[in-house]
């Protein structure tokens, strides 16, 4: 135990330092304030590696996938609970979710708040192949990007725009006319000399539980949870009309109109135990066939097992 753990510390402290001193910065071409951005990239190979660290830094928050597998346990890789742009890394060992063939990277990224920011997002995929030589791989202008379906609103809470296509954008087959190339960023990123190498503050579901009773007040229903929460709203929505409008708090959903939907923050939290819901012109309470909060907790040093 003691020998794997020294493995694992070696390897990540080893991963830090290749982030440091050679990992490049990438960006959406033409970043806004406010966008969400996917980001991809597939590697091919002749088989799959023997060992291999994924080691990410960021200025906002990100999740992140090899082959369509989220990389940790968590419910988000890494969420900020309080704006900030300071670049934090954190590495992963990716060895079990790997191919013998290709392999896709993928990462969706998020302003912790609303601002422009050309360092949105840098990657280190190294390790070792079969042979025992070891690898190195860039984030680069040959990552592909696009707007996520979901942009920050002004308060830093989320908008999320259900007509979108989502799919596949983290799977190796891909609709590339969709996607732009990733602009390089060479300058260092504001804040870089206090790089901060997170392990702990990582989200884990701790309880899901459906509102106690509602009560209408005109087009408005007001959603009443009982006890407190922190997290975030998940709703199951039927019969709504594409384009319709629904606001869960400060939470807007821009509806598809198919059978069913749902609704949810990716990053954005939320405290309280009362939610207001309402929407436009076509908005009717019973369209909500479910409603429930997702509570989270953030994990520290010691219950987390990366």
């Amino acid at each position: 135990m003691r020998l794997s753990f020294l493995i694992w510390l070696t390897g990540w402290s080893l991963g830090v330092q290749a982030q440091e001193f050679s990992a490049r910065w990438i960006s959406y071409p033409q970043p806004d304030s406010t966008s969400q951005i996917w980001f991809r990239k597939t590697y091919i190979s002749k088989e799959r590696p023997l060992t291999a660290w994924l080691t990410v830094t960021t200025t906002g928050c990100v999740d992140v996938y090899v082959n369509e597998c989220n990389v940790s346990n968590a419910q988000i890789t890494l969420n900020r609970h309080a704006p900030s742009d300071v670049p934090t890394t954190r590495t992963f060992d990716i060895s079990h979710l790997l191919r013998s063939d290709s392999n896709t990277i993928a990462l969706w990224y998020a302003p912790s708040y609303p601002h422009i920011d050309h360092h949105q997002v840098a990657v280190v995929y190294s390790g070792k192949d079969r042979r025992g030589r070891n690898f190195a791989h860039l984030s680069d202008g040959s990552w592909l990007c696009r707007p996520a379906n979901r942009v920050l609103a002004p308060n830093a809470d989320e908008v999320q725009d259900a007509n979108v296509d989502i799919t596949p954008w983290n799977a190796t087959p891909v609709n590339t006319a969709l996607w732009q190339t990733a602009k390089e960023v060479w300058e260092p990123a504001r804040g870089s000399k206090r790089l901060q190498d997170i392990l702990t503050g990582q989200e884990r579901v701790v309880k899901i539980r459906p509102y106690k009773y509602f009560d209408l007040a005109g087009d408005t229903v007001y959603y009443e949870f009982g006890e407190p929460f922190y997290g975030f709203l998940r709703a199951t929505l039927r019969d709504c009309k594409k384009g319709e409008v629904i606001h869960f708090g400060d939470f807007e959903y821009i509806c598809n109109g198919k059978t069913d939907e749902q609704a949810f923050p990716k990053f954005a939290r939320f405290f309280g135990r009362r939610i207001l819901v309402y929407g436009d012109k076509w908005f009717r309470r019973e369209q909500i066939q479910r409603l429930e909060v997702v509570e989270v907790i953030t994990e520290d040093e010691s219950t987390t097992g990366y």
